[in-house]
């Protein structure tokens, strides 16, 4: 009975997955590139939210500042006006 002979890869099938692992790895730090730069962009993304949210804060209390202020004064020529007719 003869020797079974041990098995044996084709110098092709070696080439064949040294590029494919070549490849893998070459995406994966592709892709490990690519996600850091987007989280650059997002982290920017965000301050720059951020900073016109604070911005949009402070106008809307200014706005509303100068709202409540009118119709305190508003109120107050009211009261006067009706104070005025009530007089005898």
């Amino acid at each position: 009975m003869p020797e079974p002979t041990p098995f044996q890869f084709r110098i092709s099938t070696i080439s064949l997955l040294t590029a494919v692992a070549a490849l893998t790895i070459s995406l994966f730090l592709l892709t490990a590139r690519h996600n850091a730069q987007l989280m650059e962009m997002t982290q920017r993304h965000n301050a720059e939210i951020a900073s016109l949210t604070r911005r949009h804060n402070i106008e809307l209390l200014e706005m509303t500042a100068r709202h409540t202020t009118q119709l305190v004064e508003s109120a107050r020529s009211m009261i006067q006006v009706q104070q005025k007719a009530n007089v005898p």
